[in-house]
This record gives structure tokens, sequence and C-alpha cells, in this order.
């Protein structure tokens, strides 16, 4: 049966159970539930990158150098800052550094960025406009009906939810060995983001002679 939805996803754990939602005191979303949140820890792809701007500023309450973070938010990737004439991106930096507490021009640009909680504050402040990049949240199947990883992954929804089922039956064996195949494709995902950051030009017809010339044993070369 194909894996597109939230119910189909349901239908299926309860299938490889071997039991009904009803059978697992309706726990079946919970341990869906509890696979996005391991998702949510771990995992970190293209596919979750977001940007909020050129409005975020607005959007996010600005008040004297200090907004509120987007509600899906998981990790940032980079913040920039313009006025329509200057431009710059912002440092990020530790709330109890140094640099966040002294080392700023009080009277300059924004220059440093730091996050407590689901706050982001800017040192120095002065109006403009903010964009943010950051890694989102997964969106949650019981919202969402679905979403891209389950369009393109739906064995690790599927083996990740039966995980969190075998842990709730007591069964830590087939528990540890579907978090284990689990693991291994969201590595293999992983792997993908790190690939997909450099691009490469297509290389060139000496480049590929001289590779061929290298792989030829007439030629002598080793």
């Amino acid at each position: 049966m194909p894996i597109t939805n939230y119910t189909e996803l349901q239908q299926a754990i309860e299938e490889y159970l071997v039991r009904s939602n009803t059978e697992l005191n309706g726990r079946t979303a919970d341990f869906i539930a509890l696979f996005e949140g391991h998702l949510n820890r771990t995992l970190r792809v293209a596919d979750m990158m977001a940007t909020a701007g050129p409005t975020f500023a607005q959007n996010a309450g600005m008040s004297a150098g200090a907004g509120s973070l987007p509600g899906d938010y998981l990790e940032w990737l980079q913040m920039s800052w313009t006025d329509g004439t200057r431009s710059c991106d912002l440092r990020y930096v530790e709330p109890n550094s140094e640099e966040w507490r002294f080392r700023y021009r009080p009277f300059g640009d924004p220059s440093l960025f730091t996050i407590i909680g689901s706050t982001f504050y800017l040192r120095p402040y002065r109006p403009g406009v903010l964009t943010f990049f950051y890694y989102k949240a997964i969106p949650p199947l019981a919202a969402s009906s679905t979403n891209w990883l389950l369009q393109r992954s739906p064995d690790v929804y599927l083996n990740g939810s039966l995980a969190e089922a075998y842990r709730y039956l007591k069964d830590d064996a087939r528990a540890n060995g579907l978090m284990a195949l689990v693991n291994a494709d969201l590595a293999e995902l992983g792997g993908e983001r790190d690939t997909n950051k450099v691009a490469r030009r297509p290389p060139r017809r000496a480049e590929l002679e001289g590779q061929a010339a290298a792989r030829n044993p007439a030629t002598g070369a080793t």
C-alpha cells in the first residue's frame, strides 16, 4: 500500500504491528509525533532551509533591537540587515560573551545578533530590513496531512514511527533495529545536504582527456 499521507501512514503502522489503534490505546498519532520530534532534533537538509524576509522585521514585532523568531524555527543559518543604502551580514555571538556585552559600536550599523529562547536581539540597533535564513521544522503530519519528507522517504517515516511503537510495547530489540535503519537513511539525507553545498562546473575537455590518459595503460601513466 502506498504511503502518501497521514491517514495511510497510521494504517500502515497498525498493519505492521498487527494491532488496531484501539489496541494501542489510541497511541498511533503519538508515535508519529514522537518520531517527528526526533527528526527535528537531528535532521538538517536543504528542504528544511527557509528565509524570513524582507518583511521579517515587521512580522517579527521588532522593537528596540529585539524580535520574535519564526514559529517553525529550529536553527539559524544567517541574518542580514540593510537600510536601503548600506547592508551587512550580522555575526552571531553568545549572549554571555564579552563581544555581546561590550565590543560593539553603540551608534553604528547592526553587526551582532544573539538568540535567547524564541527571541533574537541585535546590537547595535538601527531601523532597517532584516532577512533571516534558518532551518525550519518539518511540517507535522497531524496538521498538514503530508509533507516533503513523507513524499520523498515514506520508509523513513514508517520505520521511525514503528520504532516509537515498539518502545511503547517494551520491545527494545525491534525498536533499536528500526532506529538503526532510520539513522542510516538520515545520514544519507544529510550527506546529500553536504554534496549540494558546492556547485561544480562541468569538466573541461582537457581535463577529461587527461583523466582518460591516466587510466590508459598504453600511455604508461598509472
